[in-house]
């Protein structure tokens, strides 16, 4: 999704309103859906925070893979 927002946000405009208009709403889209991730992300690394128990095994491969991203 980042490298079709960077190559969309690159382009110079088509001199055609409509393709113009579409690229702009795949630009808010884009974005969007990044930010929703992100929000996703930091809600899970904080539940994984909120749980995290001395003693208590946790799945390793699940705080991995959060920890990565």
């Amino acid at each position: 999704m980042t490298a079709l927002l960077s190559d969309l946000r690159s382009r110079e405009t088509s001199r055609l309103p409509h393709i113009d208009v579409a690229n702009a709403n795949l630009i808010v889209a884009i974005v969007q859906g990044l930010v929703q991730i992100d929000l996703f992300i930091a809600q899970a690394r904080g539940l994984i925070e909120r749980t995290e128990q001395p003693g208590v095994p946790q799945p390793q491969a699940f705080r991995q893979a959060l920890k990565g991203a």
